[in-house]
């Protein structure tokens, strides 16, 4: 394609490359320390976001990744430090940390215009993907201080219980993500990572001795195996889930940190932020492992500044800072 940006790193000989085939930027964010989450909705998505310092949940309605519109305010009575969201059936679903160590559950229409609170629940450490199902329930994992604690909303969000796992160091992350009818949730403490299979009625889980701070999941489904990609001190490293058990953990990049990882029913993708403050996209060979990756021009947002997202079957990397807001939809030549 004409213009594409710089490979950085990873490039595999013969390889499809990543580059950005659509992108937009927009001054509409104000703030450098933006906590930023996305929901896909029919035929569009919506960005939420909160000052990392405290302060309200906007929303922004996205199409073909461009700002619609002015942001709408969704909460402002709560000093807010960190959210989540995800759609689930015709509406999304977001938690919100406190300043004051909880979480606030709402339930939002697609446009924005309703709001609904739905749930408070203890917790500080959220999963950007912030819901999950299994054993026809919805599982809301938080983490705190005493541990990780296991949400479960009924069909008609009333909350119908809240099991704690309890951990003797503070948790330093959390994910989760579906896989088929069972719900995979990862957190790290100092010197281990867990991993919970809530199915069936019932939770299994097991330890590694490596810690994986900052984890994030995805799954492809029809084969069963997931992957999680955490930050080391060595760098960002990755380790494969399959058939409930995690496994051993290798060094992906040393040279990136925040990664997020997102499966398009082909491949893995992948993004972190580079020593230089740039924002990496790529996506992983199959049967190979190796990463193919390039750097995104005028993205330099703060750790939890960006996300990756599938939109439309496309991966789509989403970020804002004080400069304001931009997307870059990637595809492979």
């Amino acid at each position: 394609p004409p213009n594409s940006p710089e490979l950085s790193g990873d490039e595999v000989s013969g390889q499809p490359k990543p580059y950005s085939c659509g992108n937009g930027a927009f001054s509409a964010v104000n703030d450098a320390a933006m906590n930023i989450s996305l929901a896909q909705t029919h035929g569009s998505a919506a960005l939420l976001g909160v000052p990392s310092h405290g302060g309200s949940l906007l929303g922004y309605t996205l199409q073909n990744g461009k700002l619609v519109g002015a942001p709408t305010k969704l909460r402002t009575d709560e000093q807010l430090t960190s959210t989540a969201s995800t759609f689930v059936e015709d509406y999304i679903v977001s938690a919100s940390a406190t300043a004051d160590g909880s979480v606030l559950v709402d339930v939002i229409s697609g446009d924005l215009t309703q709001r609904n609170e739905v749930g408070k629940v203890e917790g500080t450490g959220l999963s950007k993907l912030p819901v999950l199902h299994a054993d026809g329930a919805y599982v809301l994992p938080t983490t705190d201080a005493q541990g990780l604690h296991l949400n479960t909303f009924d069909a008609n969000w009333s909350l119908t219980s809240s099991q704690l796992f309890s951990s003797a160091k503070p948790p330093t992350g959390l994910s989760g993500v579906n896989m088929g009818d069972e719900a995979l949730i990862a957190w790290s403490a100092a010197g281990s990572c867990n991993l919970h299979v809530v199915g069936g009625g019932t939770v299994t889980s097991m330890t590694q001795s490596y810690a994986c701070d900052n984890p994030r999941l995805a799954a492809d489904v029809t084969k069963g195996i997931a992957l999680m990609v955490f930050d080391s001190p060595e760098g960002v490293k990755i380790a494969g889930v399959s058939h409930g058990s995690l496994g051993r953990a290798w060094l992906l990049r040393g040279d990136v940190s925040s990664p997020r990882i997102a499966f398009d029913g082909t491949h893995f993708w992948m993004s972190f932020i580079d020593l230089r403050g740039q924002v990496i996209v790529g996506y992983l060979d199959s049967d190979t492992m190796d990463l193919t990756s390039t750097a995104l021009s005028g993205m330099s947002p703060e750790r939890d500044g960006f996300e990756l997202s599938i939109v439309d079957g496309k991966p789509w990397v989403f970020a804002a800072n004080a400069d304001g807001y931009a997307a870059h939809r990637i595809c492979v030549y």
